[in-house]
């Protein structure tokens, strides 16, 4: 009699350890989707964003402050997304390079002989680490 229960006990906790597992699967599954359904609105701004950039650097003076007014619009609909967990970091740096590369408009649109090398390091380091957090999250 000891031996039928501890063998039903061992048979239910094995089909409870293969549900959990298969449900830990399905979970898994499905924040990879999300995380790639949000990875690809993060680079639809992404791309929209260096179209502005590059329209913004050949800009004359007087069309500068729309193609910014844009980025910054860009910018807030990047903060507003509501991303996966796992993509949280990637759009925290997104987030940095746009602040950095506004700034440095602004104060080019300022000063026409500011430099901005530090702010265009920080926005390329910025980027590269969106990229690199975005690609691993969604592998």
């Amino acid at each position: 009699m000891n031996t039928k229960i501890i063998i039903a006990v061992v048979v239910i906790a094995l089909l409870g350890v293969i549900g959990f597992s298969y449900y830990g699967s399905s979970q898994s599954k499905q924040h990879i989707v999300a995380s790639q359904e949000d990875k690809v609105e993060l680079n639809n701004i992404v791309n929209q964003w260096e179209q502005n950039s590059e329209e913004v650097r050949t800009a004359s003076a007087t069309a500068k402050p729309a193609v910014v007014k844009d980025m910054q619009s860009l910018r807030d609909k990047a903060n507003n997304l509501e991303v996966t967990p796992c993509l949280a970091p990637a759009k925290e740096s997104l987030l940095v390079a746009m602040d950095s590369e506004i700034a440095s408009y602004q104060k080019l649109m300022l000063d026409t002989n500011a430099t901005i090398g530090e702010e265009a390091n920080s926005v390329y380091k910025a980027i590269e680490k969106y990229h690199d957090i975005a690609d691993e999250c969604t592998a």
